[in-house]
């Protein structure tokens, strides 16, 4: 029940009271919490002074897991960069 209670604390888990006990539910689906995790991550290596070597290790990896992997990271680059032009083009 302590487990519980940090999730519940900490956002995790939602609870309702049914009588003298608490009924416990998920709030999240795993693949919203794989999804936040893989973020933070990813966000704390961006942010630090060597930012631009994590990036070159990730592209080693995704290239040496798979070269279909590094296609779909160009296409998602290139679809990131098209939106993001778009958008400084609608601000002026």
């Amino acid at each position: 029940m302590t487990t519980m209670d940090r999730l519940f604390r900490k956002g995790l888990l939602g609870r309702v009271l049914e009588g003298k006990a608490f009924r416990y539910s998920a709030r999240y689906s795993p693949e919203e919490i794989e999804r936040g995790a893989a973020m933070k991550g990813i966000r704390r290596l961006l942010s630090s002074e060597y930012a631009s070597l994590h990036l070159s290790y990730f592209v080693e990896a995704v290239s040496a897991q798979d070269e279909k992997l590094l296609e779909e990271l160009q296409t998602l680059v290139e679809r990131q960069r098209a939106e993001l032009q778009l958008k400084k083009g609608g601000q002026r």
